[in-house]
């Protein structure tokens, strides 16, 4: 029961690590709102491409909530993906928080 325990508490901190950057780009997209509301560069692309990118967080850390039920399943199968497509995702769900910092991301491979 021990072990299961410390199991079971290993895992909780992982999935809220996971969820740590996706929160805080979530936020900053929020708060880019707010800070737009007014202005001149404030417009319905700008709302659509902000919801766009808030749908992309919920439903990445929705995935995560899904990786982390099924990780322990015995009865999972393997697949095929494709590392590329891995990294630019990962990359897509950070870049607005080091965009924030003036910190540019390049990807090539």
């Amino acid at each position: 029961m021990q072990g299961r325990n410390a199991v079971m508490g290993e895992m909780i901190n992982n999935l809220a690590h996971q969820w740590r950057q996706p929160l805080n780009s979530l936020g900053l997209l929020i708060q880019q709102v707010q800070f737009l509301h007014g202005s001149a560069e404030f417009s319905g692309e700008s709302i659509e491409e902000n919801i766009r990118m808030s749908m992309l967080l919920i439903k990445h850390m929705s995935r995560t909530i899904d990786d982390f039920r099924n990780f322990f399943r015995a009865d999972k199968e393997k697949i095929t993906f494709c590392v590329n497509q891995v990294i630019r995702q990962t990359v897509s769900l950070i870049e607005e928080s080091f965009k924030a910092k003036s910190i540019s991301i390049s990807f090539s491979h």
